[in-house]
């Protein structure tokens, strides 16, 4: 994603995020931080139980609870005494759109309430298939059955599109790199199996790169 389109996205997440949350927007607005804590804990908590009795899919179901538990742990004062960080005062700045709020920050809330929602987008044709998917009354044991291959079938696709580490092509690749990385420094086997020798050697710029 080039800059001016990474900009827009920030921008739309930002204008949508409320617009589209408008009574956590309220309860974050109100003026005490532990009535506030309290309300939007108790709104999480009712909104849970609502999506719990809807007929949201199963695998849907799942991203959506732990969603709500995500939550429910960033609000905690438990969570908050941990970290050293409130991510609720945090919340409170984005309501009021105080720009010391990061881009990424408006994203991840903007993610988690999706996810609350039961529409997390991600692996968006994958969770389609989900939604649209029916068992039949007749045979509802082989439509399952059926509907899990799909499953199986849309994940190994997705996976697929990831090279792994035990590749041939990867493999020969990351020696010809250990090769490259040896030969400029005039090492052996021995250092490059000694982590301080690493240590001592690491790259720090794009010049020690191209140097290879």
């Amino acid at each position: 994603m080039e800059t001016k389109e990474m900009n827009d996205y920030a921008e739309k997440i930002k204008n949508n995020l409320w617009i589209e949350n408008r009574d956590i927007h309220q309860i974050l607005l109100l003026e005490d931080v532990e009535e506030c804590r309290k309300n939007l804990i108790s709104h999480t908590i009712n909104a849970e139980l609502a999506m719990k009795e809807s007929d949201i899919p199963l695998i849907l179901r799942s991203v959506c609870v732990h969603g709500f538990d995500v939550l429910k742990n960033l609000l905690s004062k438990r969570h908050e005494k941990m970290l050293g960080f409130s991510t609720l005062e945090l919340m409170r700045k984005s309501a009021n759109f105080d720009e010391s709020v990061s881009d990424c920050f408006y994203a991840e809330i903007y993610h988690l309430f999706l996810a609350m929602k039961g529409n997390p987008k991600i692996y968006p044709s994958f969770f389609m298939m989900v939604k649209e998917y029916k068992f039949s009354e007749e045979n509802p044991g082989i439509d399952r059955s059926n509907f899990l291959d799909a499953v199986y079938n849309n994940i190994e696709k997705f996976l697929n599109k990831y090279p792994s580490g035990l590749d041939f092509e990867v493999i020969n690749k990351r020696r010809n790199n250990k090769e490259k990385i040896l030969n400029l420094f005039g090492a052996g086997e021995d250092d490059w199996n000694d982590y301080r020798w690493h240590l001592r050697h690491l790259f720090k710029s794009m010049n020690d790169i191209e140097n290879l």
